[in-house]
Protein backbone atom coordinates (compact mmCIF):
# COMPACT_ATOMS: atom_id res chain seq x y z
CA UNK A 1 0.00 0.00 0.00
CA UNK A 2 1.33 3.68 -1.11
CA UNK A 3 1.75 5.86 2.03
CA UNK A 4 0.27 9.43 1.40
CA UNK A 5 3.24 12.35 1.71
CA UNK A 6 1.30 14.70 3.67
CA UNK A 7 0.86 15.28 7.55
CA UNK A 8 -1.75 17.20 9.07
CA UNK A 9 -1.37 18.77 12.77
CA UNK A 10 -5.14 19.96 14.66
CA UNK A 11 -4.65 22.91 16.90
CA UNK A 12 -7.06 24.84 18.45
CA UNK A 13 -7.68 28.20 17.89
CA UNK A 14 -10.70 28.79 19.82
CA UNK A 15 -13.27 26.54 21.65
CA UNK A 16 -15.13 26.24 18.23
CA UNK A 17 -12.45 26.81 15.88
CA UNK A 18 -9.68 24.64 14.90
CA UNK A 19 -6.70 24.99 12.49
CA UNK A 20 -5.68 22.12 10.13
CA UNK A 21 -1.82 22.64 9.37
CA UNK A 22 -0.76 20.68 6.18
CA UNK A 23 2.20 19.82 5.44
CA UNK A 24 3.70 17.80 2.21
CA UNK A 25 1.92 16.54 -0.62
CA UNK A 26 -2.06 16.18 -1.45
CA UNK A 27 -3.05 13.57 -4.01
CA UNK A 28 -5.65 10.84 -4.12
CA UNK A 29 -3.74 9.04 -0.81
CA UNK A 30 -4.50 11.61 1.13
CA UNK A 31 -8.17 11.18 1.93
CA UNK A 32 -7.45 8.84 5.24
CA UNK A 33 -5.14 11.47 6.48
CA UNK A 34 -7.53 14.32 5.63
CA UNK A 35 -10.87 12.86 6.75
CA UNK A 36 -9.28 11.94 10.33
CA UNK A 37 -8.05 15.19 10.69
CA UNK A 38 -11.29 16.88 10.02
CA UNK A 39 -12.80 13.93 12.26
CA UNK A 40 -10.77 14.89 14.83
CA UNK A 41 -11.00 18.73 14.77
CA UNK A 42 -14.98 18.64 14.45
CA UNK A 43 -15.29 16.08 17.47
CA UNK A 44 -13.34 18.19 19.85
CA UNK A 45 -16.10 21.09 19.49
CA UNK A 46 -15.03 22.72 15.99
CA UNK A 47 -17.88 24.36 14.03
CA UNK A 48 -14.52 26.44 11.78
CA UNK A 49 -11.97 24.72 9.99
CA UNK A 50 -9.13 27.09 9.00
CA UNK A 51 -7.08 25.23 6.53
CA UNK A 52 -3.67 25.99 6.62
CA UNK A 53 -1.58 25.44 3.23
CA UNK A 54 1.47 27.65 4.20
CA UNK A 55 3.69 24.50 4.20
CA UNK A 56 1.82 22.34 1.34
CA UNK A 57 4.12 21.46 -1.39
CA UNK A 58 2.31 19.80 -3.68
CA UNK A 59 -1.19 19.44 -4.70
CA UNK A 60 -2.83 17.45 -7.85
CA UNK A 61 -6.36 17.45 -9.11
CA UNK A 62 -6.99 14.04 -6.87
CA UNK A 63 -6.04 16.31 -3.88
CA UNK A 64 -8.49 19.22 -5.49
CA UNK A 65 -11.24 16.29 -5.43
CA UNK A 66 -10.59 15.48 -1.58
CA UNK A 67 -10.53 18.95 -0.60
CA UNK A 68 -13.94 19.44 -2.53
CA UNK A 69 -15.67 16.53 -0.77
CA UNK A 70 -14.21 17.71 2.53
CA UNK A 71 -15.97 21.29 2.16
CA UNK A 72 -19.17 19.39 1.29
CA UNK A 73 -18.66 17.39 4.02
CA UNK A 74 -18.50 20.63 6.47
CA UNK A 75 -21.29 22.57 4.77
CA UNK A 76 -23.68 19.17 5.17
CA UNK A 77 -22.69 19.76 8.95
CA UNK A 78 -23.49 23.16 8.88
CA UNK A 79 -19.66 23.90 10.03
CA UNK A 80 -17.70 26.54 7.66
CA UNK A 81 -14.48 25.87 6.29
CA UNK A 82 -11.48 28.78 5.50
CA UNK A 83 -8.27 28.07 3.71
CA UNK A 84 -5.81 29.70 4.82
CA UNK A 85 -1.89 30.55 2.51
Amino acid sequence: MIQAAVTMEVRKATPTTSILDIRGEINAYAENVIMDAYTQASSSGARNILLNFSELSYMNSSGIGLLVTLLIRVNRQNSACWLLD
